[in-house]
């Protein structure tokens, strides 16, 4: 008999996909959980097995719209989806929803976007990792490595995203926010997104509709620990846009660190007069001597806004 709205499943041990026909998507079209027997992520673990299973690889879940998911201390690992599909170990459709908590996702990859999470729904993470160390970490081909938000709304708190990875031309390693107004990322407690010290490592790539709409984080109330790497998607085309909205922001904005800043220039994200908004500033621009150096002036006064310094 299939499963009944409410229903309770635990795992014990590693359950794995196999070749032998014993394999394929989890769809979720109903109120499921599932956890582990001990509490142990680490000893509870799903496996789809991508190696294994060749052509035949998969994700572990779809959620289908109006399905909700949780997962409480599980592993997922080796999903795979191929060609143009999305989300390398869970989907969450339109409507649907998953909450995960304490849980890993590592060894995932899509070819499309999110190497492990793809969500046009509802996604709440609470605790644990997406991605991992050295070759752990989850892969897209084409955009978000760990996650890619489409639409919805998503929270992260408490949680570590890095180590995750996408094609040399693709962008958005650790979490891509499409930008749309229909969209919500919220960051809360002491939530890791990429490294200080490591800047390339993982970082939210802020998407931009147009020159009017850029993508935006919201903080919840973050902990002394938090770090979070921003990479806005057009230094210029977001410039004076916030890129984080809140409440007392001037005090966690060391939280937010810039990544991929332009050459030969210095931003920073500074809070507003009601302290509400982190909003994009260029500070500073240095012209340096070289090849294209007349050109890069040119630019940098076509580009220059009242009060600008371009130091030669």
């Amino acid at each position: 008999a299939g499963a009944s709205d409410g229903d309770v499943f635990f795992i014990n041990g590693t359950i794995q996909a196999t070749a032998d026909g014993n394999y394929g998507e989890i769809p979720i079209t109903k109120k499921i959980t599932i956890k582990s027997k001990n509490g142990n992520a680490e000893t509870a673990i799903l496996d789809a097995n991508k190696a294994g299973l060749a052509s035949n690889a998969h994700r572990i879940f779809t959620v289908r719209s109006g399905g909700e998911l949780t997962l409480e201390n599980l592993t997922l690992t080796n999903g795979k989806v191929s060609g143009t599909d999305d989300g390398g170990a869970v989907q969450i459709e339109n409507d649907g929803m998953l909450t995960m908590t304490g849980c890993t996702i590592q060894h995932c990859e899509s070819e499309g976007s999110g190497g492990a999470l793809y969500t046009a729904g509802t996604l709440t993470i609470n605790g644990g990792m997406v991605g991992g160390e050295g070759s752990a970490g989850n892969y897209a081909r084409k955009t978000g490595g760990g996650i890619f938000i489409w639409q919805g709304h998503c929270t992260l708190k408490d949680v570590t995203i890095q180590g995750n990875t996408v094609e040399n031309s693709g962008r958005a390693a650790g979490i891509f926010l499409k930008r749309s107004d229909s969209t919500v990322l919220t960051i809360e407690g002491n939530t890791k997104i990429g490294t200080a010290d490591d800047p390339a490592s993982n970082s939210v790539y802020l998407d931009r509709q147009d020159s009017s709409k850029s993508a935006c984080i919201s903080a919840g109330i973050l902990g002394t620990a938090a770090h979070i790497n921003v990479q806005p998607d057009n230094y210029l085309g977001q410039r004076d846009k916030p890129l984080v909205k809140g409440s007392a922001l001037s005090g966690v904005v060391q939280v937010f660190k810039l990544v991929d800043l332009p050459s030969g220039e210095e931003w920073e994200l500074r809070a507003n007069a009601a302290d509400t908004e982190l909003v994009l500033n260029r500070a500073a621009l240095t012209i340096t001597s070289g090849t294209g150096a007349w050109l890069r002036l040119k630019q940098a006064v076509e580009d220059a806004k009242d009060g600008d310094v371009i130091t030669i």
